[in-house]
């Protein structure tokens, strides 16, 4: 059965899928995935195992740590499964009050030196990452912890492509990225031993980011390679140069 014809026959998945839009969980190219739902309930404190047909959620809540609540969902397949499950899941820590969210981890920070945020920088090393996806990306870190920042610029990076968004008149929840460019001149500088299609791990990228940010928030020149100059027309170089590049930071 496709997935248009099971949103159509299942009620249950249908609410489901209906209730994880309306918190931002939203699915990639209009599917959602295993390792995507499952990581969704990590990060959300449940314990989780599926088949193909059947999936389970445990997770141990107040007022002891031995009081446990287990949810199990059957469907057609493993994503219409772990879907009810996790919906279930929000419905439940939502009803009692639970913290759903763990603290969210930037990958690398632009701090200056009192202290605030003056860039939040996120690498996700997929492949044909499209301006369209970009934005969701980022709308749900948004929604799951990157608001409170209102930090002034955003940026989300693969190995070919980066997306910047400049937030300092407006902090919107959805709205497409100021300016897209190629990344691939950064990769060819920081690491020049990559052969031709070879795909670097995110924390590999992440170093490689890192190293250039803090090359760029270091150096005062006039004399800039192309694309900083382009990002020093948005304003972004002058504002996060002199601050420090922090990564994996609690935020």
């Amino acid at each position: 059965m496709n997935e248009r014809a099971l949103v159509q026959k299942n009620t249950r998945y249908r609410e489901a899928r209906n209730l994880l839009e309306q918190r931002s969980i939203l699915p990639v190219n209009g599917d959602y995935t295993t390792r995507q739902l499952a990581e969704e309930l990590s990060r959300r404190g449940w314990h989780w195992t599926f088949d193909p047909e059947r999936a389970e959620e445990t997770k141990a809540y107040p007022p002891s740590p031995s009081t446990e609540q287990t949810i199990v969902a059957e469907g057609p397949n493993s994503i219409a499964s772990l879907t009810m499950v996790l919906a279930s899941a929000i419905r439940f820590d939502e009803e009692h009050g639970l913290s759903s969210i763990r603290p969210f981890r930037a990958d690398i920070i632009a701090r200056t030196p009192n202290g605030s945020t003056a860039a939040v920088i996120e690498v996700k090393n997929r492949e044909e990452l499209s301006s369209e996806i970009a934005t969701t990306l980022r709308r749900n870190l948004l929604v799951h912890g990157l608001r409170s920042l209102h930090a002034p610029y955003f940026m989300l990076l693969s190995q070919e492509v980066g997306y910047l968004w400049d937030q300092r008149d407006a902090f919107k929840l959805y709205t497409p990225p100021t300016l897209g460019f190629s990344l691939r001149p950064v990769i060819e500088r920081y690491a020049p031993w990559l052969e031709p299609g070879e795909r670097l791990g995110e924390a590999q990228l992440e170093l490689i980011v890192a190293g250039w940010l803090k090359d760029l928030v270091e150096t005062d020149t006039e004399s800039h390679a192309p694309l900083e100059d382009v990002l020093e027309e948005t304003g972004f170089l002058n504002h996060v140069r002199g601050t420090m590049i922090v990564s994996d930071t609690q935020v």
